[in-house]
């Protein structure tokens, strides 16, 4: 049998048909009921009275899939009328396909009045601390302290009437004041998790001395150790602790509190009925929302945005900032750690409201049936509270907080709370540094009984039991956190371990508290609490140990409550150490190596630990870098490639780095030929570090059974070239040798260049920087007896006779410009002392005779030899030129090496009329032209 089964492309359609609560504002959380609700539906609310599928909207914040016939919705903030209650619309779309519109309720939060801002506060801090928004305060709080006394509106409100709020009033000389009766919102479960990101984290905030150190956080004092979100905003007398709070409370976290019985007459007066706290930065274009509720959830009034921006602040305390474990649920989360979060200080910052100010009247305020708080993500509180005068909250008040006691071991000890409001169904817990305990053993050899009551007893006391101790008291209501309470006298923190130098002392300190702590320091010579010797008059929970003498010792403290000796307890051992002074030794001497070769500093005498450093800077004047792993009192360079600075860097456990003298390590660039292997100049091994030279290397030709000679076709390089008394240096026909610098021949030396072998010099280094006599042999085209030749010396010194002295005297010329004709050179012979002038042509006759068979008859041509010994010449040289005559002059190359015709053609372009260079070619024959020419271009 064949089925066809058609499935529809139509989304399923959705329909309204209630939403809880109906009246509601930004940031509320409602019920839709209905049908055809997906996981994938999406709400739209409408921002004006139009709620056709094309008017304006606004998306849900939020949209969660309960199911088909129930979907929890998070209002967006939508456009209303000032702040009145406005009809708007919504509708649920499952895709493109929209539901029908359902009306409802919204009031939008009003802005924080301009007179919020609280303008003076008294808390109990060292007995009483006054600040002001228009002088705030010099002195920073570094513990915890409650809120005594606000002003508002110009008028001084006490906080209670307790003999506590009392004194500190009266220490604080404030006049007339206005009793009130205030309490915090008594949270007991929050709701939400600990935020994941990086922005705005949720921390936990503490006056910096909270847990007993001044400079340092620490998570596990027992007066931190176990505090969540809740215990920080519900401590303190009354709830109003100012000095411990949390910062980014996640939005999320939505509190809602019972408040019913709103007094008659309260909603119209001026006294203010809410208070929210801020103490650390507040953030722009961020408020909370606090509104008041009907007992189905409904907006009565209006809501108000809590924003403390504008506010000014009062004051400035120390903060430390304690992390709680991300991802975890806030109702559960303690203290995991600690962190740094910009400065150290936090501003306090207080503002206040009246119930008309929420839109309460005498007309509504019996529909009152809660209180909302729906946080903003970036409110930083250390208490929300209210007028307990004004409206109730059905939750334990504590009215007789437990008292610190004093007890010798085995003894029992009591801590009680007592509760003035106690609404139904309490509980007690009661904890221990954070912890909460159970009845039974307590593990350390004593008994709890009483966790669950209002009365905890401590049997057979150990001194493990000393602690603080604590009680969270709460109902459905909502929870009270007693004050701490302490068992003897508690350490709170101490200082870590401690390395100075010698002759610089470092205090050391433990913090403790509870029943009037009495220290006494002890130093050992072993990490041990017992068998240290009694330091005699340190007797403060600070010590400054002696560092005249280097070395280590263990120094604790024994503390116990004031006439309670017996209920000693010590700190864990400082480890004091205690360095001599660094000291930076001495550094081994300059070395010269040859390139490539390793190289070895060493360090000797010195004190502490080292560090090599290094430099190429010029003189190590700069620049100096660590050397990675190069930490023992010797260092070793693998490869030695250019002038290289060493240092030491000497450190002594905390004492002040020193640094030792620099040493040098050079690559040596002195190469002494040692002919060890062979002649030839390109044999690593013939050379005194088995590397042929460079450019950057400095030849010396010492005396050796080997002479050096240049034969290859690779050019021979050196940086200046020396050769010593009976030495000598050959370059082969066709080779090259390039010098950087000066060549320096001894007179009883010899370097001969052969013919078309070159010596080439940088331009640098002039023909004054050469000295000695070289040989170059330049051999003549094959020509006859009575052929010519134009010839230019590469040497200065260079007898012009001599150079050819088998040719006839007269037979030596010099172009003369003026007439263009070459003129016999006078009065040369064999004495004659004429030499060539640089840069001169000189036109030579071959020969006058010649053992070659046929020169003599002109039947045959020899390649005359010439041969020049003198100083070669090099640098920039200048002839003069003569515009004479046709302007030709005869111009010959002064150097051992070709020159650029076409470099030559370019840099004396001035000179030259049209770039025309001519080359003596002819024979002794008027049928052939004379010159050569040579251009640019052809």
């Amino acid at each position: 049998m064949l089925c066809l089964l058609l499935i529809s492309g139509v989304a399923l359609s959705q329909t309204v048909t209630g939403m809880a609560p109906s009246n509601v504002t930004q940031r509320s959380t409602v019920t839709l009921t209905g049908t055809g609700f997906t996981n994938t539906s999406t709400v739209r609310f409408y921002t004006g009275t139009d709620s056709s599928t094309a008017a304006a909207y606004v998306n849900a914040t939020q949209v969660t899939y309960v199911s088909a016939t129930q979907l929890k919705v998070v209002v967006p903030a939508v456009t209303a009328v000032g702040s009145a209650p406005a009809t708007r619309a919504i509708r649920v779309y499952n895709g493109s396909t929209a539901g029908a519109a359902f009306s409802y309720t919204y009031t939008a939060p009003a802005a924080t009045p301009a007179v919020a801002g609280v303008t003076r506060i008294i808390t109990n801090y060292n007995g009483y601390w006054s600040t002001t928004a228009t002088a705030n305060s010099s002195v920073q709080p570094d513990t915890g302290h409650s809120l005594m006394a606000f002003q508002y509106n110009n008028t001084l409100y006490s906080t209670g009437p307790e003999q506590d709020v009392t004194n500190v009033l009266a220490n604080a000389n404030t006049g007339a004041y206005t009793t009130g009766n205030w309490r915090a919102l008594p949270i007991n479960n929050i709701d939400g998790t600990v935020p994941t990101g990086a922005n705005n984290p949720n921390l936990i905030v503490l006056a910096s001395r909270v847990d007993g150190d001044a400079n340092n956080a620490i998570p596990t004092a027992p007066t931190v150790n176990g505090l969540s979100v809740r215990d920080v905003l519900i401590d303190g007398f009354r709830g109003l602790n100012i000095g411990t709070g949390v910062t980014n409370l996640p939005s999320t976290s939505v509190l809602t509190f019972q408040a019913t019985n709103i007094s008659a007459g309260v909603a119209t007066d001026e006294v203010p009925d809410i208070m929210v706290s801020q103490i650390a930065d507040p953030s722009d274009n961020s408020f909370s929302v606090y509104c008041f509720l009907d007992s189905n959830g409904n907006i009565v009034g209006s809501p108000v945005q809590i924003a403390l921006n504008s506010i000014n602040p009062l004051g400035t305390y120390k903060t430390d900032f304690f992390t709680l474990q991300a991802g975890a649920p806030l109702n559960t989360a303690t203290v995991n750690g600690w962190t740094t979060v910009g400065a150290n200080t936090r501003q306090i910052r207080v503002a206040a409201y009246k119930l008309s100010d929420f839109g309460i009247n005498e007309t509504n305020r019996t529909q009152v049936a809660s209180f909302k708080v729906i946080p903003s993500g970036t409110s930083d509180p250390a208490f929300m509270a209210y007028n307990r005068s004004s409206f109730q909250v059905p939750a334990p008040e504590i009215s007789g907080q437990p008292q610190s006691v004093a007890k010798c071991p085995g003894t029992t000890a009591t801590f009680t709370v007592t509760l003035t409001s106690t609404g139904t169904e309490l509980t007690y817990h009661w904890e221990k540094n954070g912890n909460p305990i159970s009845n039974g053993p307590s593990g350390t050899g004593s008994t709890y009984s009483g966790t669950d009551t209002a009365t905890l007893t401590v049997t057979g006391i150990t001194a493990q039991d000393n602690g603080v101790y604590r009680c969270v008291v709460s109902n459905p209501g909502g929870a009270a956190f007693s004050n701490s309470a302490y068992l003897n006298t508690v350490i709170l923190s101490a200082s870590g371990d401690v390395s100075t130098c010698i002759n610089n002392p470092v205090a050391i300190q433990v913090n403790a508290n509870g029943n009037s702590p009495v220290y006494q320091w002890y130093s050992n010579t072993v990490n041990s609490t017992t068998g240290g010797t009694l330091i005699s008059g340190a007797n403060t929970s600070t010590y400054t140990p002696p560092t005249n003498v280097a070395g280590t010792r263990f120094y604790y403290a024994e503390v116990y409550p004031s006439g309670y000796e017996c209920a000693k307890t010590a700190s864990t051992p400082v480890t004091y150490t205690v360095f001599g002074s660094s000291v930076a030794g001495t550094v081994s001497g300059n070395q010269s190596v040859c390139p490539g070769a390793p190289a070895t500093v060493t360090l000797s005498g010195y004190n502490g630990t080292i560090q090599w450093q290094t430099t190429t800077t010029s003189g190590g004047t700069g620049g100096w870098a660590n050397v990675a792993g190069a930490t023992s009192a010797s260092y070793t360079n693998p490869s030695v490639s250019q002038i290289t600075y060493y240092r030491a860097v000497v450190t002594n456990g905390s004492c002040a780095s020193v640094t030792s003298g620099v040493t040098t390590i050079s690559p040596i660039t002195s190469f002494t030929w040692t002919g060890a292997v062979s002649s030839n100049w390109h044999t690593p091994n013939n050379w005194s570090c088995n590397a042929v030279p460079t450019l950057n290397d400095d030849v010396t030709i010492p005396v050796t059974a080997n002479q050096p000679v240049i034969s290859q076709a690779i050019t021979a390089l050196a940086k200046t070239l020396t050769l010593q008394p009976n030495t000598s240096l050959t370059a082969n026909s066709g080779t090259n040798i390039q010098v950087q610098g000066a060549v320096t021949v001894d007179p009883s030396a010899t370097f001969t260049l052969q013919n078309n072998a070159n010596l080439l010099q940088d331009p640098s280094a002039t023909a004054s920087n050469n000295n000695g006599k070289i040989t170059i042999t330049r051999n003549s085209n094959s020509l006859y007896k009575l052929d010519y030749t134009l010839w230019s010396s590469p040497v200065t010194g260079q007898n012009l006779f001599g150079f050819s002295p088998n040719t006839v005297n007269t037979r030596f010329y010099t172009y003369k410009p003026a007439t263009d004709v070459y003129a016999r050179v006078p009065n040369l012979s064999s004495t004659s002392t004429t030499t060539f002038d640089v840069a001169k042509g000189y036109l030579i006759r071959m020969p006058n005779a010649a053992d070659t068979p046929g020169y003599n008859e002109e039947t045959a041509a020899i390649a005359f030899p010439g041969v020049f010994t003198g100083t070669p010449n090099n640098g920039t040289i200048y002839a003069a030129v003569a515009a004479e005559g046709q302007g030709y002059n005869a111009i010959g190359n002064p150097y051992p090496s070709p020159i650029n015709v076409f470099n030559f053609i370019d840099t004396n372009a001035a000179s030259l009329a049209d770039g025309t260079l001519y080359f003596w070619r002819k024979r002794n024959n008027s049928s052939n032209p004379s010159y050569a020419t040579i251009t640019k271009f052809a």
